[in-house]
């Protein structure tokens, strides 16, 4: 078991994992392919399996003349950084910074992607991401330890088994939403003192380990994701799956709500789930 530093986005943690980080892959493509990392920020389909990239923060401080995005650039051009479908299983990402600045609205990051990103076993634990598309990314049995996600899309991402302690999701201090994470799978996910704000409808919880985990909602998560507003409270955990699961741990918040009323999960999957108020209950087992 290693003892390692999690100095997150916006709190710091300290915390122990049993999860080994891979030898860096030494091979000449993942080789050449961290370096075309290092010079653009873009590696679609590209092999960085084992690589070391911890600590990259792609138009950040001194990062903006060591990585050069182009020979006219100044602190107002914008980055597009692209991963759509590289593989970053067993990597090391820990400590990237792809918000680069104290408001992530004002990042130069203008567009991070990593559509069907492979980061199965990767470390991106203290690790910073803000408005990047994830979808259908496979982060199982990943390290997020003390991530933060700024207005991230995780839409039918895979995070089974992934270690997430202590992960925030703010959300947009402009538009009032958070992330997506609808149709996500957290199963057997660890969501110690995560706090994440978002869409959770058809995400998949069944076996996650929470304890003092904050899940925030509200009618404005609804409506980005389905198009409409919400029809009662209950759309906001529609299909949400909260098998062999103990609610007791999980704080239910609802910004946009007079009072924080008690959550309505009439219309989530549960089946030997520990309600908030201790009972048992089998609903749609």
């Amino acid at each position: 078991m290693k003892i390692k530093q999690i100095l997150g986005c916006f709190i710091s943690v300290f915390s122990l994992s049993t999860h080994a980080i891979a030898a860096p892959n030494t091979s000449s493509t993942v080789v050449s392919n961290v370096q075309t990392v290092l010079q653009t920020c873009q590696c679609p389909n590209c092999d960085l399996s084992k690589a070391d990239l911890s600590g990259f923060q792609p138009g950040n401080g001194a990062a903006v003349s060591q990585y050069a995005f182009g020979k006219n650039y100044s602190s107002q051009a914008m980055v597009t950084c692209k991963f759509n479908q590289a593989n970053f299983s067993n990597a090391n990402l820990s400590n990237t910074n792809f918000v680069t600045a104290n408001v992530p609205v004002d990042s130069i990051i203008g567009k991070a992607v990593f559509i069907k990103a492979n980061f199965s076993s990767a470390n991106l634990s203290n690790s910073q991401f803000g408005y990047a598309d994830f979808t259908g990314a496979n982060f199982s049995n990943a390290i997020l330890n003390g991530a933060s996600l700024y207005v991230c899309n995780l839409s039918s991402a895979n995070l089974s088994n992934a270690s997430l302690l202590s992960v925030v999701s703010q959300r947009s201090n402009m538009g009032g939403f958070g992330s997506n994470f609808s149709s996500a799978n957290f199963s057997n996910a660890d969501l110690t003192n995560a706090n994440l704000d978002g869409n959770f409808t058809q995400a998949n919880f069944s076996h996650a380990k929470f304890k003092n985990t904050i899940l925030s909602t509200s009618n404005d998560d609804y409506a980005v994701t389905a198009g409409k507003a919400a029809s009662s409270p209950a759309d906001y955990f529609k299909g949400t799956n909260f098998s062999n699961t103990d609610l007791r741990q999980v704080s239910f918040e609802f910004p946009d709500m007079a009072g924080n009323p008690e959550v309505d999960l009439s219309e989530a999957i549960l089946c030997h789930t520990i309600m908030p108020d201790g009972s048992i209950s089998n609903q749609n087992c």
